[in-house]
């Protein structure tokens, strides 16, 4: 099949992506690229959304070897934005506009942190008078921590599976019994069944990464991604650190 049949074609299979992932030629990846903003255009105009970002922390519970806030780096300065500022700018965001505001931080399981980004929530929804919709980026939790922030008024969550290879997943974390990929996997899936709009992404061009895993991003585990237009496709890595001094050369 040609380029331009492909191109065209209704409903691609794997073997279809497989084929589109795999464009070298500038000429043939200039021109997925402009099929892919004729079907954007078409979908949703030509327009951009803004959307407020708030990382009013960097502490962390996890150890991900290539992650520039993990728990073991002791050159990164820790900072937590105080409260009446996060207030203030989600404020600004609601004046200025922004349709949506995301709340990002590094990863806490602990009641305090819990309760604390519970309140948060609720205090946003009611300066907004719940015009500003809410994001979470907060790493693993469990269902009744899930739930209790989509009760406070989250609506959206935001977690990478980073990757869809288990045995690739191992590579970038410590085998410590706390950082498992079929963990958070299960988080996805608690939070596609409580109800939230769910984004998630990967990091491409990982030592040992295959197209085939690439691929996964849309297929994972075999099975089609359910929100495929809210995956991520780009990550910056950390190399300072703990990963093996072969990965940080070929990264």
């Amino acid at each position: 099949m040609d380029l331009q049949t492909l191109l065209h074609k209704e409903n691609l299979d794997r073997a279809d992506l497989v084929t589109l992932l795999g464009l070298t030629d500038p000429e043939d990846r200039k021109a997925l690229y402009d099929a892919a903003y004729e079907v954007k255009s078409a979908s949703v105009g030509r327009v951009a959304y803004y959307r407020g970002l708030l990382e009013f922390s960097n502490r962390c519970i996890k150890d991900c070897l290539y992650c520039g806030i993990r728990r073991d780096n002791e050159e990164v300065e820790r900072f937590d934005t105080s409260r009446e500022d996060i207030l203030a700018m989600a404020k600004w965001a609601l004046d200025n506009q922004y349709g949506s505001l995301t709340l990002q931080s590094g990863e806490r399981q602990d009641e305090e942190f819990i309760a604390y980004v519970e309140g948060l929530i609720r205090d946003i929804k009611k300066l907004s008078d719940g015009k500003l919709g809410l994001t979470l980026c907060l790493g693993e939790q469990t269902e009744g921590t899930y739930r209790r922030w989509l009760e406070a008024g989250a609506h959206r969550y935001l977690l990478r599976i980073e990757t869809s290879s288990p045995a690739l997943y191992a590579t970038l974390h410590p085998q410590d019994g706390h950082h498992e990929w079929a963990v958070r996997k299960h988080c996805l899936e608690i939070l596609r069944k409580l109800g939230y709009q769910v984004g998630t992404g990967v990091m491409i061009g990982l030592p040992g990464q295959t197209l085939e895993i690439k691929n996964r991003i849309i297929y994972l585990d075999g099975k089609a991604n359910k929100e495929p237009d809210n995956v991520q496709y780009r990550y910056f890595v950390h190399t300072k650190g703990m990963l093996p001094e072969d990965l940080c050369h070929e990264l």
